[in-house]
Parts: C-alpha cells; structure tokens; sequence
C-alpha cells in the first residue's frame, strides 16, 4: 500500500520507494518499511483498504484521507469485470469479436484519469494521476451493479416493461456513481470549484453508462436455421484424392449470417452443390488454411438437401429461373408457366421442409433453458412454399419455432403477379412465416397489395401487417448491404491496373436481360454522338460475368451485346483509343475492387433489381481523395436508398446519355460531398446492420422493437368499405354459415352454441324492412332452426337440401329414390368399421357425415381414407369438412344452388337488381355459394389454416369477426335517412301537440300484372274511409307495365280529439284493419289471413307499451307477400308516437 507523504509523484505517475524512517508528523503515515513486512498481513491490510473504499462508494461519506491511501485494485478488478461482460454480449455489428467493447472500459477510465487529474490541476485541486483512476475507478461499484442487474433482467423474455427497469437501472447507478465520486474527492479541490472538478466525471459515467445500457440490450437468444437453395459453400471432388472438398461462395449473405449460425451454435440447410446417390452423411470439415467466413461452420451444422437430378433442374432452371426470374422483375412476356415445372418446384419445397424439420429438431434437443425458441430464416424466390409443411409438421411434431422469409428480388405489383396461376399458393406458403423481408418499402406495399386483393386478407398499410391464419404478418423493409470494411481494405491493397489518363466508366453486371446492359451501350453511343468532346478521353469498361450460357435466351443476348460493342467500337475507334473494353468473364475480388477504385463513373442501371449491390461496392471502393460519380436506376432497389447517386433510366436513352456526361463532367467539391454522404451511410448501413436489423425485426435480440407488431382486433369500422356497396337505398340479404362463422367450432356439434351477442344482432336485424336473413347450414333443417333460435328468417339444412321459409312452408330438394335405402346401410357400415377411438357418425336425414375430432392425430390418415373408400362405394360422394367426412348423394344440389332459390323466391326473378348480398362462410362448401354469388356479393371466408384456396373476396380470422359485421350492417341500417319519397302528414290537436303517426309505406315493390287491382282496391278503400287523405292519394303513382313500381305513400291514421289516445287508439286502429281485411279478403287469390295476426299486436302493444316487432310471411304465386309491422315508441314533443309499416312483394 502506497500513501503520499514520503512518495515522490509526477503527473505522469512515477514515484519512488518510501523508506523506513518513521513520520509521525503526518496521520496515517506507515511507521514501518512496508518490503519488510509479511506478504499475509500485507494483503489483509489492501484488502481492508480496498473494502474500505467499496463502502464509501456504497455509503458515501465526506472523509479527507480517502484519497490519500490510494490503491489500483478496485479499477483494475471493476474495469476487467466490466470490460469481460460488455464483450461478451456485443451484437453482430462487431462480428462477434469483442476487442473494441473490451478496450473501452479501460480507455475511458485511464484517458478520463489524465483529463480528471489535468481539470483538477487547472482548479486549484490537489491530486494525482493515480488518485484520478482510484476516484473514476472504484466509483464504477454503482454502474458495474447496474450491469449485473440488467444482465440478470435479459434472462426473461424481453418487454417494454422490462426495457424501462434497465433503463431505471442504470441511471440510478449513474446518479450513484457521480454522486460517489464527488464526495471521494473528499478536501482535494476547493469547495467552490468542487462540481466543475466532477463535471468531467459526470461525462465520463454517462458514457460508460450508456455502453451499459446499449450493449446489454443485444443479446442473441436463438438458435438460427438458415435455409437456402444453396449451402454457404459447395462440395468438389479432389481429382486427385476424388475426396469431397469445400469451395467457400461469396455474397454478402455468407459473410452476414455465417458468423451467426457458427456464433449461436445453429444450422444451415440446403442444397451442397452437387447431386449423390447416396445421402452426404460425411461433409468434410473446412480447410485449417480457410479464411473465409465459412471456415468456422462445422459439418454437423450443415444440413444437405438432395434432389433427383431431373426434378431439380425442372425446379430450378424451369420454375425459379424459367418463371420467376422474369416475372419477378416485370417482365412477364419472357415467363413460362408450364405445370410440370410448378409441380417440381412443390416437390422440391417438401424436400427443403423435411430436412429443416430434421434441423429443428436437432436444435431443440440441444436446446438450453436460455434458449428461446429456434428461428427458420428461409431466403429467396425458391423457396416460397417451404414454410407452409415446416409450420405444419413443426406444430405436429410439438417443435416451436419462429419462422422468417426474405426475398432477394423485388417483389412485383399485384397485375403482374397474378398473371402467375398459382399466385394464392405462393402467397399463402410466404405467409406462412412470421415476419417477411423485403429490401425497399415498396416491395413491401406491393406484397400487401397482393394480400388483399388475390387472398383477401385483412392488412395494415401503415404498419406493414397481414392477417393470415388467425396470425399477424410482419412484413419489414430491410435493406441489405455489405461487407464495407472488406472492401475497403481490398481496394486500400490492390495494385493500380488503369494507367492511362482517360475517364473510365465502369459496368459490372452478371449477363442477364434484367440488367439494361443493351440500353446502356446505346446511351454510351448517344453520348459520343452528341458530346464529341469525349471521343479518345472517355472510355467504357463493361464486365459481363458469364450466366446460363445453355440457354437460348442467354446466347441470343451475348451475341446482341458482341454485335453492339462491334458497332460502336468500329463506329468511333481511333488509332489511339478504343471507346468500349468488353470483358465477358469472371474477374476476381482483387482486381474488381481496383477497377472500383479508380473508376470515374460507375453505370449501375438495371432495367429491374431487387438491390445491386455493385453500387454499393464501387462506393466502398472510392479511397481515392478525388471520388468518382455513382450514377444508378430508379428500378434497382438501390435507386431509392442512395439518394446522393444520379439517377437514369435506362428507357430513356438520350436522358442517360445528358447524365452520364453531367457526371463526366461534375466539379470536384460536388463529387467529394456526393460520394462522402454514400460512404456514411453504406458504412453504417453495412450487411452486419442488414443482419442485426433482421435479428431486431425477429426479436432473438433484446432490443425494444419500435412499432406495431400485431394487428389490431377487427374493429366495426373495419368495414367500412361497405358503404359504397350497399348504399343507402338497397335491401340487404345476408346469408349465413352456421358452424364455424356464426357459432365457433365445438368438438361436438351440440356444443356449437351462438354466442347470445351473435344472436341478438341478427334478431334486431331480421326485424328490419330492408334486411333479409337466411342461416344456410350443413346441419339438418330443424337442428340449425333449434340451433339459432330465431323466428322470421330463413333456414335451410343439410347444404340447402331442406329450406325453411320464414312463412313456414318448406322446401325439400328431390333425392333418387335408389339412395334413400342406402342412406341407412352406410350409416350401418361406417358405424361397424370406423366408430372407435372417438369417431362417430351423424345422421343429418339425406346425409350423413363422420366425425373424427377426438381421433387422435396419428390414427386419422388411415381412418380418412377408409371412410372416403367406404362412402364412395355406396355411391355418394364424400367430401371434406372441419375434422369432418360428409357423405352427399350425387345431386346436382349444393349452397350456391339453394343460396340463389332463396333470393329467387324472396326477391323475384330480378332480385340480383334489386339487393345487395353478405355471404360468409368458413369451410369448402361454402365455396360453391361464393363462386355461383361471385361479383354479385361481398364474400367472406372464415378460416385460421395456413393454406385455404378461396374465392371469397376477404378473410376474416373468427367468428368474432363475423359478429363485428353483422354490428356494422346493423350501425350502417340505423344511419340510414328516411327515403326521399315518403310523405309526411302529422295531425295536430287543439294544443298543437301530435297525436299519433302511422304510416304505412309500400316500398318500390313488383307486382305481377293481375295484382294490379289488388294496389287500387287499397287506395280506394283508403280513400273512401279518409285513412288516406286527398291531398296525398292523388300523388300515387302507378304504371301499367307487367312488373310495376308503387311509388312509397305515407297512410296516415291519427285520432282527432284530445282525449287520452293511449286507450282508445288500438280499439279504434282494431276496427280499421278489420274493415280494411273485409275489402281486401274479396280481392280474388289473395288471402290476407297475417290482418288477424296484426290485430293481436296492437293488443299486445297498448299492454307492454314498449318496443315489439313482428314479421308475417305468406307465399302467392311467384311473389313472396310480407306484411311487416314495426311498432316503436319515441318521444315527439312529450308524447309517444308509433311506426307502422307494410311491405308488401
């Protein structure tokens, strides 16, 4: 232990050794020679001094000889301690190393020391450079706490919460440690200068706070399952040793993600390159002079997917690149869509998806208790079906998982994508996952189009979400980059090849139609011919790697380029200078990084790309003090991330000539300020920020993700979009499934019950005129009537074989007499041979259906298909419903048939003119109604499977859903106004006060011709009796067609004393419609026997006085005859009114 009363001390710390010599005139001063002194007691009195001082920190206190007995022990252990932990939790950015997060803690406090010590000085202060790293070092107690306490913290899983306790955390320790140190200063500055001497203190404690809180904010929690077309390498045979050999592939994917999966231990799956006969089970391990990125992943984390040779280059040649390629990159017109090719590339996903299965579970059976669930990051256009069969055999095989996908190309817009016939397969296989990457925002929105408009799901624009499969999408923006520090050391090492004093300008593309490069020789040309000044000054080196040379399309383009950079150079060449070098070829990293270095102008202008990441190399590349210009296409996704480039397109060919000569001929300055802002931000934006960015989206790294990530509820303003189909004159029909839509399933169909919310929207709505209501099910007739519980609508039963009008009458579909016998032998045969381990059988009359829900999953299969064998062998039909088989016999008979026969028999012939219709349904069967109802009806389909084909126009994700539409139609019918033709009469007393107000309002209906009459014996028995005033019958209007329209007519009936209404008016209204039912009963063929029925309310309604609704049905002829009274109590200038109407068809 050293004091400083016989040490000499400079600023830089040097000091000589005390001697023996007893000080007495000094407190605290060693009263003997401490080398002489046992090496036991030597360390107990340092570790009492040290703990000494670690209770100060905790328990500060002013004491002035604090300092004086100063010691580096505790910033030594603190600084190590906080360094070793920082290190280990620093993120993907630093490629895992650590060095720089260990160094600073030391840096900062050693650094910080020399500037505390030099403040101090300058203060007046007393104190050395060691006494400065004694305060900053043993003051750090309270933040190195901190660390540990948010360490402990980023165990569990992570919530906002949890984000602000660390952040609490370590302020504390902060405020803490400040505070601290100001009293371990203790008498060694001047009182009045003593918070300027720990104001630098202040600075140096934020900063190693904010290390504490950042860096213990990423922490790597899962596994990785990379998934691709390709491994990160391909295996070679030794010619030779004929040994399997690894060759590393380049991209900016390996370099990112290959640290990760070594990193967290996890797993790459794909195909290695070649094709076997035999499974790869041996994968040789990298070579000990392998420096690639791929040097570290070992054998067993590899994963091979393995192909018949045909069925892959069907896949892959004929689907991914034959069919995707092009209309990914709108150009449909060079896109083939041939079936063979569709089903390989199935077949090939399935193969991808059995072994990733195999991969998760290997992962979890080395899975630690840290460990969240493993994460399955599917990459590219070739693998767009995989995660439908991962998630679904996954769930099976009870392995969660989190799944992502991130397409490499761009995304196109829905009218280009859904020239793909198999588009909703694509869609639904990408949905499957759960977040989905793109590059650019606008791949994003492109996606969510597609959502909606092909699939019909619902989808946030705002916050990039997709309802599919009662799960929320993300669906994320992120932009890859690159290794930018590789290839700056690259271009800061490679040997200058451009000797010349000519401008170059530079392409770098794969030979691909994609890449504009036609268009580009032709803008060069034009360039020469209309600035002849850069003829022999100007030069252009184009590189064309070599791609598909096999195929047609490929050779055709190579041949075209050949003869065009003949042309122009044979067109402007001179003895001296060439204006084209063309090297078609492969050129390695070395070389390329120089050609980007010494480039004056780079030509990245594709006619379509997902990113481009040349772009991005060649201004990593610039190094040179004078940069060059990046000039790139508004069609690549780097277009709309460097903002600082020139933008050309490539169509335009004199445009792209004027901006290939503006930056020619660009100043200096503008240059250097153009191309320094594109370093900034391609540095900081690197690929370990693309992969960091994708780890946050996935939230495997404990940082708080920033906006929303699941759909809100379905809200009633949802649908809105309605409103414009509907309208606000039309009549409503909503037809509606039972199961499954208006009832959630149940294991059993008896436990099926409608939610009474559900129940009392559809009451209130059948009660009103302009709403029509049919419950069409799969159920018999009488079940789903008892099932609902409503009068006055319409059932029908056993997929519209039984129809139950609201009048009563029923309808029954005729079934051949030869099944009816049958019916009840296979009942008897499904019972014998499949009723076990919780199957069943219900009998629904004319059908039957197996149940199979409480069948344990691995006996389903064989159970399924005996059943399909045994009900075809009778001869039905067997067809697949919700853990279901329903036997139907061969009728030409199904929803869609008995949905229109419905609307027919309600509406008229002209019904589709006439109403606008709701169906919702959630299984196969309903699918025949929205296909025979498809663009006359707003379609839903119910439906949480990953993979539904339908052509219903929207998904909705439960039957909550389908309540929150039904709450819409109901608030969108009561906002209706009073129809514009509806006359008003009101009938005042002696005090001015209303009476009471009938109307009856006879609504746009049709009438045959011979019911003509029946319309002008109403008016003229209304007429003659005074219930309908001159005035108002002589505005009827009637026409002679055969199919005529009553203009709407108020009837006004009111009491014209001011006695109590409220006792005489039924009596009275009772008489009225008994006279009116004698006149109309002698109309010939029309029997109005609801008249007695009405007379009934109105007794009913003077007893309960309050709201009451009926509906009357009578069928005649080919018109449904409804006669609809609604009674309901409002207060009009202090006195109750009532609301009669009669609607008549």
């Amino acid at each position: 232990m050293y004091d400083d009363f016989n040490v000499d001390m400079s600023l830089a710390g040097d000091m000589s050794i005390p001697t023996a010599k007893k000080n007495t005139s000094q407190p605290g001063a060693p009263d003997f020679n401490t080398l002489d002194e046992p090496i036991k007691e030597t360390i107990l009195r340092d570790v009492k001094a040290v703990g000494s001082k670690f209770y100060h920190v905790l328990y500060p206190i002013e004491k002035s000889s604090l300092l004086k007995e100063w010691d580096l022990w505790g910033p030594l252990v603190l600084c190590t301690f906080m360094a070793t932990i920082l290190q280990g939790s620093e993120s993907t950015d630093k490629q895992y190393d650590g060095g720089p997060e260990f160094a600073e803690v030391f840096v900062i406090v050693w650094i910080g020391a020399m500037i505390v010590t030099l403040n101090s000085k300058l203060l007046g202060g007393n104190i050395s450079f060691f006494q400065s790293v004694c305060v900053l070092g043993y003051c750090l107690t309270p933040v190195a706490a901190a660390l540990i306490i948010c360490r402990v913290i980023l165990l569990a899983p992570q919530t906002k919460l949890l984000f602000f306790v660390r952040l609490l955390t370590t302020i504390m320790g902060f405020v803490w440690a400040t505070y601290a140190s100001h009293i371990f200063l203790g008498d060694s500055q001047p009182k009045n200068r003593k918070p300027l001497a720990v104001y630098p203190i202040f600075l140096f404690y934020f900063i190693i706070s904010w290390l504490v809180i950042s860096h213990s904010s990423i922490n790597i929690k899962s596994s990785l399952i990379v998934v691709s077309n390709r491994l990160p390498f391909v295996l070679k045979k030794d010619p030779k040793t004929a040994n399997l050999r690894r060759v590393a592939s380049a991209g900016g994917l390996v370099t990112a993600v290959c640290p990760v999966v070594i990193k967290g231990n996890g797993l790459w799956v794909g195909w290695p390159g070649i094709h076997s006969s035999k499974p790869l089970y041996d994968i040789p391990e990298s070579d000990p002079n392998d420096h690639t990125p791929t040097a570290g992943l070992k054998s067993e984390q590899v994963v091979c997917v393995d192909a018949d040779q045909e069925i892959f280059d069907s896949y892959y040649n004929g689907c991914c690149n034959g069919t995707f390629w092009p209309l990914f990159h709108s150009m449909p017109g060079r896109a083939s869509f041939k079936e063979e090719h569709w089903r390989n590339y199935v077949k090939v996903n399935q193969y991808f998806a059995d072994k990733t299965l195999e991969a998760l579970e290997r992962c979890h059976k080395r899975k630690n208790a840290s460990q969240s669930v493993p994460i399955v990051w599917i990459h590219d256009y070739h693998l767009m079906l995989a995660a439908n069969w991962i998630r679904e055999k996954a769930e099976d095989a009870d392995l969660p998982c989190q799944m992502a996908f991130f397409l490499h190309i761009p995304f196109p817009p829905w009218d280009i994508f859904r020239l793909f016939p198999w588009a909703d397969e694509l869609l639904q296989g990408i949905l499957a996952c759960d977040m989905v990457g793109f590059h650019i925002r606008d791949y994003c929105l492109n996606f969510v189009d597609c959502c909606q408009r092909n699939l019909g799901c619902r989808v946030d624009r705002k916050n990039l979400l997709v309802e599919h499969g009662g799960r929320s999408v993300r669906i994320r923006p992120l932009p890859i980059g690159i290794p930018f520090d590789r290839f700056v050391e690259l271009a800061q090492g490679a040997k200058k090849i451009f000797e010349t004093k000519q401008k170059i300008i530079l392409g770098v593309d794969r030979l691909d139609y994609t890449k504009g490069l036609v268009h580009r020789l032709r803008a060069f040309e034009m360039l020469l011919e209309r600035h002849p000044e850069h003829i022999g000054k100007v030069s252009l080196l184009q590189i064309s790697v070599p791609s598909r040379t096999d195929v047609k399309e490929y050779q055709e383009l190579k041949e075209e380029m050949d003869q065009l950079v003949g042309r122009i150079n044979g067109r402007f060449t001179t003895a001296n200078w060439s204006p084209i070098r063309y090297i078609f070829g492969c050129v390695g990293q070395d070389e390329l990084a120089a050609y980007y270095r010494d480039a004056d102008v780079a030509l990245v202008t594709p006619l379509r790309d997902g990113m481009n990441l040349v772009a991005k190399e060649f201004v990593a590349c610039q190094i040179n003090p004078a940069p060059g210009v990046l000039i790139v296409s508004p069609f690549a996704g780097a277009g709309e991330m460097m903002h600082e480039a020139l933008l050309s397109n490539p169509y335009e060919i004199g445009g792209a000539a004027d901006v290939i000569h503006r930056a020619l001929t660009m100043p200096e300055d503008e240059r250097t300020l153009r191309m320094s802002r594109l370093r900034r931000r391609e540095m900081e934006c690197d690929v370990n920020y693309w992969m960091r960015s994708f780890l946050k989206a996935m939230g495997s790294i404990e940082e708080d993700e920033i906006g929303t990530t699941v759909m809100q509820p379905v809200s009633v303003n949802d649908f809105d979009y309605l409103e414009s189909y509907i309208g606000f004159n039309f009549k409503l029909a909503l037809l509606l499934d039972y199961d499954g839509t208006l009832a959630p399933i149940a294991p059993h169909p008896d436990l099926a019950v409608l939610p009474p919310e559900t129940k009392g929207v559809i009451q209130r709505l059948s009660n009103h005129s302009d709403v029509f209501v049919a419950v069409i099910s799969g159920r018999n007739v009488e079940n789903v009537k008892k099932m609902v519980g409503i009068e006055g609508i319409t059932y029908a039963g056993n997929h519209g074989l039984e129809i139950l009008h609201a009048d009563g009458s029923k309808f029954v579909h005729p079934m051949p007499i030869q099944y009816e016998d049958k019916v009840s032998d296979l009942l008897k045969a499904l019972q014998e041979s499949l009723c076990r381990d919780g199957a069943w059988v219900e009998n629904k009359g004319p059908l039957l259906t197996f149940h199979y829900r409480e069948t344990p999953v691995n006996l389903r299969e064989p159970m399924i298909e005996k059943a399909k064998k045994l009900i075809e062998s009778f001869g039905f039909n067997a067809h697949e419903a919700h853990c279901a088989i329903e036997a139907k016999p061969p009728v030409q008979w199904n929803k869609g048939r008995a949905s229109i026969y419905i609307l027919r028999t309600a509406f008229g012939v002209d019904w589709s003119e006439r109403i606008k219709i709701i169906y919702a349904g959630d299984d196969d069967t309903d699918e025949d109604a929205m296909m025979a109802l498809k663009g006359m009806a707003a379609t839903f389909r119910v439906t949480s499977s990953q993979i539904t084909k339908t052509a219903a126009e929207h998904r909705l994700p439960s039957p909550d859903s389908i309540l929150t539409l039904l709450q819409w139609v109901e608030r969108h019918f009561m906002r209706r106004k009073p129809r514009a033709n509806s006359l008003t009469y009101r009938n005042k007393n002696k005090d001015g006060l209303t009476m009471q107000i009938w109307r009856v309002n006879l609504l746009y209906c049709t009438f045959e011709q011979n019911k003509i009459l029946f319309v002008k014996k109403i008016f003229i028995y209304l007429k003659k009796t005074g219930l309908l005033p001159e005035k108002i019958a002589s505005q009827m209007a009637i026409c002679s067609s055969s199919h005529i329209a009553v203009q709407a007519i108020s009837i006004l009936l009111s009491e014209s004393n001011g006695e109590d209404w409220s006792r005489h008016w039924p009596q009275n209204f009772e008489m009225k419609l008994q006279a009116l039912k004698k006149t109309l009963g002698k109309v010939e063929k029309l029997k109005l026997r609801t008249i007695n029925s009405i007379v009934r309310l109105c007794k009913q309604l003077a007893a309960a006085n309050k709201q009451l609704t009926v509906q009357i049905w009578r069928v005649e002829m080919y018109n449904f005859q409804k006669f609809h009274v609604h009674f309901q109590p409002s207060e009009i200038e202090g006195r109750d009114s009532f609301l009669c109407e009669f609607n008549i068809f």
